[in-house]
């Protein structure tokens, strides 16, 4: 069985060693990080205009890379090496595989698109403040009134959550636990009833946020795939991260 790299993969890890020993520097870290945002503005756009390393693992369908962990695991080894201060995490790795995972043909064809050709920035909320883990974690909760779902949630930790312009959130049905009652949601994040917050914590290379949902209503479009009982897909998903 052969464990090495291949040539292309080789390439991959060389360019990103490149980029990233010239880009993202000393001084360049230090610089990100006195911003909220915790990113320069023309290092996002050279990622997505030039790089495209946030496609690594968008379908070909979708005008991504179609590759695959193997790849985005050689850019995000690097990337830890050098503190590369970008929404790399959030969009490429979290949201990515949220909308891989749960997102309708119609959610995946109009945020890939979004992702590709504009350089749009996701972020993952699920867990409740505190220290409690996986699905005892997800505290937040929804209800279907009429033709719109409703959701009240306290995030925190979210990565970028501050910056991002679309979120993928999870939620369960009132009254439920465990794995059950369990539904992903991708929602604009500038919407009525969301608030954001930067969290200041103690990594100023990756930005944190809190994420308050306070009776917002969206129409059933939000919704994402397996509604209720999504609690697979979210162990999945976790596993991936």
């Amino acid at each position: 069985m052969e464990f090495s790299l291949t040539e292309d993969q080789m390439m991959i890890a060389d360019s990103a060693i490149t980029y990233l020993r010239d880009q993202s520097d000393s001084e360049a870290v230090r610089a990100a990080m006195q911003l909220e945002s915790g990113c320069l503005a023309e290092t996002w756009q050279v990622v997505t205009k030039e790089l495209g390393w946030h496609l690594t693992t968008v379908p070909e369908e979708y005008d991504g890379l179609g590759l695959g962990y193997i790849e985005q695991c050689l850019l995000l080894e690097q990337m830890g090496q050098h503190l590369f201060c970008a929404p790399f995490m959030s969009t490429a790795v979290l949201g990515t595989n949220a909308l891989r995972l749960a997102g309708t043909d119609s959610q995946q064809q109009d945020y890939f698109h979004k992702l590709c050709h504009e350089g749009h920035r996701l972020a993952f909320a699920y867990a409740a403040s505190g220290r409690i883990r996986g699905l005892e974690a997800l505290t937040a909760t929804y209800q279907i009134e009429n033709d719109e779902v409703v959701l009240n949630a306290d995030y925190a930790h979210v990565v970028d959550g501050h910056t991002a312009e679309t979120l993928i959130v999870v939620a369960r049905a009132s009254g439920t636990s465990g794995d059950e009652g369990l539904a992903f949601f991708i929602i604009p994040a500038e919407s009525e009833g969301v608030l954001r917050r930067w969290q200041p914590g103690m990594d100023q290379t990756r930005k944190l946020a809190t994420v308050q949902l306070d009776h917002a209503r969206f129409p059933l479009t939000v919704m994402m795939n397996e509604a209720g009982n999504a609690g697979r897909l979210f162990e999945q998903m976790y596993a991936l991260a």
